[in-house]
């Protein structure tokens, strides 16, 4: 018996050996292999502009047919940042000769690479040459100014910082909220009863896309709409959303219909709601996961919500009015707590964030300045009441907007700087920049 499983062993063994010389006589003639790449140009560490078109010269050769070939542009960390171009060659071996403009005018300075990955169906391989990319320098343009010409016309102006304006374009609706998208050149509004949202090329004055007016409504509150690097709105009744500069919807959520969502502000991953009621009921701070909508958490509270404001890393100022008071209070996302902060007499009706730790609050005869680190306040008197409060970084002002005045100021001195008189109603202003 013992000697019937030896042979039986060898056997096995025998036939094994034969099946895996078998396999490897049929593969004989379909050797796998790599491509190669040879960047020529553009050189290592070779500086370009935004604007520049890069020169882009390699020769890629392989045993098998090279079925295409990929160029792209990415930042360090090897993510794309612009659209890449491919190429289909018929023959093991092709003389990359062409060139890619570098378009997009937001990619900051800094060091990039050109990626050529060839592949030839069975694998493919990635060479990367490191470019210094110089980025267009960040600019202020203008102001522009939504105005409320009667119930039904709203009319969009734009004034340099001298006070020079002129009309960029009228839009039948009325208003409830707008915001600006200087990267992508867009003006968005919404409206209560006679517009829903739309948006719009701020250069040419033509709209892009909107959403169409269908019941119920009123379509939005007060102030709906927030901007980071996608558009974020809140609508009178069932859902908060968020849009891509083409109108198609990188987030979305429902609402219980006794729940009135106001202010919404993105936070890293996560988009926060001030929950009011419209039958006076409890009122809740909602965060949700910006991925896929879901509610991650609501913290109940008793006030209503002007502004949110990024205050660190884990951490947003929130400024709110509750009764006749205006409050301060700051708001952990992650741990879902809130600790009061300041009780400041009369209601709070604007706010901008100057820097990670001063704020600006507006109330009807005077700008408070709040200092985070410290925990200081100190007023700031004006002559106008600031309805809407803009900072511009770069020249340092302050731009404060009454009912038909745009008033500009140094910041922090205050010094008197220019004035916009406008004829109209002054709903809100933006600041556009070039990039």
């Amino acid at each position: 018996m013992k000697r019937f499983f030896n042979l039986n062993g060898k056997f096995l063994f025998i036939l094994n050996l034969m099946t895996i010389v078998s396999i490897l006589i049929g593969c004989k003639g379909e050797e796998s292999s790599i491509p190669v790449i040879t960047i020529n140009s553009p050189h290592e560490n070779q500086t370009f502009h935004i604007g520049d078109t890069i020169k882009v010269s390699a020769t890629v050769e392989d045993q098998r047919k090279i079925e295409n070939i990929k160029l792209a542009l990415t930042n360090f960390d090897f993510q794309p940042v612009q659209n890449a171009y491919f190429i289909y060659p018929t023959s093991n071996i092709y003389l990359v000769d062409t060139s890619i403009t570098i378009y997009d005018q937001n990619l900051p300075s800094g060091y990039y690479y050109l990626q050529i990955t060839a592949d030839n169906g069975e694998s493919s391989k990635n060479k990367f040459q490191k470019i210094f990319i110089v980025g267009i320098q960040k600019e202020f343009e203008k102001i522009i100014a939504i105005t409320r010409v009667n119930s039904e016309m709203i009319n969009v102006l734009e004034f340099d910082r001298a006070g020079n304006g002129q009309f960029v374009l009228e839009i039948a609706g009325d208003f409830t909220a707008s915001e600006i998208d200087s990267k992508e050149r867009q003006l968005y509004l919404a409206g209560k009863e006679k517009m829903n949202l739309q948006a719009y090329d701020i250069d040419e004055g033509q709209l892009v896309w909107e959403l169409a007016e269908q019941p119920p409504i009123p379509y939005h509150a007060i102030d709906n709409l927030y901007f980071d690097e996608f558009l974020f709105s809140s609508f009178y009744f069932n859902y908060c959303k968020g849009y891509r500069a083409d109108g198609s919807e990188i987030f979305s959520t429902t609402i219980s219909d006794p729940e009135l969502p106001s202010r919404i502000y993105r936070f890293d991953n996560l988009i926060l709601a001030d929950l009011q009621s419209k039958s006076g009921g409890i009122t809740y701070i909602a965060t949700y996961y910006l991925a896929s909508g879901v509610e991650k958490q609501r913290r109940t509270t008793n006030f209503k919500v002007v502004d949110f404001f990024t205050a660190g890393p884990i951490e947003i100022l929130i400024s709110a009015n509750s009764a006749s008071n205006g409050i301060l209070k700051m708001y952990n996302p992650y741990l879902n707590e809130i600790t009061d902060i300041h009780q400041l007499p009369g209601q709070i009706i604007s706010g901008v964030r100057i820097s990670e730790d001063e704020f600006l609050l507006g109330f009807s005869d005077k700008i408070i300045r709040y200092d985070e680190t410290i925990n200081s306040f100190s007023d700031i008197e004006i002559g106008i009441k600031p309805y809407r409060l803009r900072y511009e970084n770069i020249a340092k002002e302050l731009y404060i907007a009454g009912a038909s005045e745009i008033q500009i100021f140094s910041y922090p001195e205050m010094e008197y700087q220019a004035s916009v008189s406008i004829s109209d109603t002054l709903l809100n202003i933006h600041l556009l920049y070039n990039k």
